[in-house]
């Protein structure tokens, strides 16, 4: 995994992991990785989960933010 690097979502008051995959991924396959960032205590934190609908339709808004993102 990478280094622990994260985002702060003000907007959606949520803290994201800054990488992503060009790859599918399954849904059980999702929940794996999501358990293990959780176990290893990615960026200090143990919570981490998958992202609702809703929290995903806010990525998909077409305006650039800070650092290209």
């Amino acid at each position: 995994m990478e280094n622990d690097i994260t985002v702060f979502d003000r907007r959606a008051g949520l803290m994201w992991q800054k990488s992503g995959s060009d790859n599918y991924m399954s849904y059980d396959k999702a929940e794996r990785y999501v358990q293990q960032l959780n176990k290893r205590d990615f960026a200090g934190y143990r919570d981490w989960r998958l992202p609702t609908i809703e929290e995903l339709a806010s990525l998909m808004e077409n305006k650039k933010m800070n650092d290209g993102l």
